[in-house]
């Protein structure tokens, strides 16, 4: 699959555009936050409601996961270094930006703090998540 990777800015795109497919017409910001070691990975979205709270999403999702996948390789295969999480951020007025951290996530039973340390750092310190 490496030989035949996309070009790093087609993976940006693909993402974008399946976040905007996603998430409703009305949101105010998004994000996907992003966990990824080699077989293993968590992928959410999260979005802010006109009204000021937030939505979340991991649900149908798995077309998305083969994007940042995709883009992991990207960066392995260009830097030698694979990240290990990947904030995806998108305005309302649809500019991208995308944050990546190296740090070691192996311990998945620190899943949920690293969510909630993740959670007050992208949303706040006690964000109303409508996490139905």
């Amino acid at each position: 699959m490496q030989e035949n990777l996309p070009p790093q800015e087609q993976v940006y795109t693909l993402i974008g555009q399946f976040l905007i497919d996603t998430v409703p017409d009305d949101f105010m910001e998004a994000w996907i936050r992003t966990e990824m070691i080699e077989d293993v990975w968590s992928i959410s979205i999260f979005y802010k409601k006109p009204q000021g709270s937030y939505g979340y999403i991991n649900e149908n999702i798995e077309e998305l996961e083969e994007h940042f996948q995709t883009l992991r390789l990207i960066y392995k295969k260009d830097t030698n270094s694979a990240w290990t999480t990947a904030t995806f951020h998108l305005s309302k007025d649809f500019k991208m930006s995308l944050d990546l951290g190296y740090e070691d996530i192996s311990d998945f039973g620190l899943s949920s703090e690293r969510r909630e340390t993740w959670i007050k750092h992208n949303l706040g310190e006690a964000p109303q998540i409508d996490w139905y």
